[in-house]
């Protein structure tokens, strides 16, 4: 026999066993003891199978739209919480009314306990100053400490967690100045200063490049003139006031704001201030016309 003839066993049955998914049908071996028989009915087994389970699939899909359609969803897919009395009507006049608070100035819904928490967190920050109870953004931030005060620095590329304690200050804030918040997306640089974990003052700086000479309350020059520094708001606690933080604040703001430079007071411009603000203006400049500017 050369070595291209063909064993004679290969043709003959050996080894005829039944197939275990068709056992009515013999199929036999070949040479190596793999039967290709078997591996065909494997293959056409699997796409019975898998028939088989569609059908399933489409005979359970047909019984569960049937249950939808004989109304017997809410017994299977939902479940009837017991309702719960979120307030007391005892027939009071305020309640279900917006009110006002004359401390805050918020407006809540009397009687909606969401509207009365929310209102306690915004009172408490107005009449005492917003927390600040973060000693990692103290330990990192810090550019300023005497006397029991601390300034901490904020810069508007500085984590969202340090940005967002900004945000809140800045809701008191505006509602005390009565300011329109127009920051977003400005690069804006924040100077807050802290004690006994209340934030009681606050400056927000930016670089600029012109300015307007002041000549009055809500009137300017029409003349440009250079500038470096944008002071875009300044504000003290209520409580606090008159002991040299504004100043500060804005020292710190020349210093810190632009990169390697220390603006001079003359180059500091101030954004639309108020009366106070105007004032303030001319005592820190030493102008009688300090710059604004429009942010």
């Amino acid at each position: 026999m050369n070595e291209h003839s063909i064993p004679s066993n290969a043709l003959k049955t050996k080894n005829v066993t039944s197939c275990p998914l068709y056992p009515k049908k013999k199929r036999p071996h070949c040479p190596d003891n793999q039967s290709l028989g078997c591996l065909t009915n494997r293959r056409s087994h699997l796409a019975i199978e898998v028939t088989k389970k569609l059908k399933k699939v489409q005979t359970n899909y047909a019984a569960f739209s049937a249950m939808i359609t004989d109304g017997a969803t809410n017994t299977i897919l939902t479940t009837v919480r017991p309702k719960t009395q979120m307030y007391l009507d005892f027939g009071q006049k305020s309640f279900g009314k917006n009110t006002t608070c004359e401390k805050c100035g918020m407006l809540y819904m009397n009687g909606m306990e969401e509207d009365e928490a929310t209102h306690r967190k915004v009172c408490q920050s107005y009449l005492h100053g917003v927390p600040f109870r973060s000693k990692k953004m103290m330990r990192d931030r810090t550019v300023w400490s005497s006397n029991g005060f601390d300034i901490v620095r904020i810069r508007y590329d500085d984590p969202v967690s340090y940005r967002n304690k900004v945000k809140e200050v800045n809701l008191v804030v505006n509602r005390d100045l009565g300011f329109a918040e127009n920051s977003a997306d400005k690069k804006v640089t924040t100077f807050l200063c802290v004690t006994n974990g209340r934030v009681v003052a606050l400056c927000a700086s930016e670089s600029i490049a012109t300015g307007y000479a002041m000549v009055g309350p809500g009137r300017r020059s029409k003349v440009k003139q250079r500038a470096s520094l944008g002071v875009l708001k300044v504000w003290t606690h209520t409580n606090w006031r008159r002991k040299g933080l504004a100043s500060r604040l804005v020292d710190l703001a020349r210093e810190k704001t632009v990169y390697g430079i220390n603006v001079p007071s003359t180059a500091v411009a101030f954004s639309s201030p108020t009366v106070d603000g105007g004032i303030f203006a001319m005592k820190y400049s030493k102008m009688e016309h300090p710059l604004v500017y429009d942010s």
